[in-house]
């Protein structure tokens, strides 16, 4: 997902290393493959992370469906929102993962997510008594 975002912050250090450093072999080491390899395998850790609590949220019912109802939700503006731009940036690379993982963990949009899904819990839990 990552090429875009990756293939931008190669090239803005790599013509960062070339100005301020020169283009011998030396130089472009230390101050383009270095930072280079740090940047992108520590924001693939960030990806990783990302993507399983994504596939434990998916693979447990009741958080599935507070996630998609939330992310629908016009009652609930920023939450949705913030739910659809951090699904849609994990898929299109359009933020680093380390930014999207930031925006995941934001304490309101844990707060509505931990709501909503009382909230879904509760209506279940009373159709099921009510059956």
């Amino acid at each position: 997902k990552n090429g875009i975002e990756s293939a931008f912050q190669t090239a803005r250090l790599a013509a960062k290393a070339a100005f301020e450093r020169g283009v011998d072999a030396g130089s472009l080491a230390a101050a383009y493959y270095r930072p280079a390899r740090s940047l992108i395998i520590r924001d693939n850790l960030y990806g990783r992370a990302l993507f399983r609590l994504n596939d434990v949220i998916s693979s447990i019912g009741p958080l599935a469906r507070s996630h998609i109802s939330l992310a629908r939700s016009s009652n609930h503006a920023r939450a949705s929102a913030q739910i659809r731009r951090i699904l849609w940036s994990m898929f299109t690379g359009e933020l680093s993962y380390r930014q999207i993982f930031g925006m995941a963990w934001d304490v309101r949009l844990q707060t509505a997510l931990f709501l909503n899904t009382l909230r879904l819990l509760v209506d279940e839990a009373k159709h099921i008594i009510n059956s």
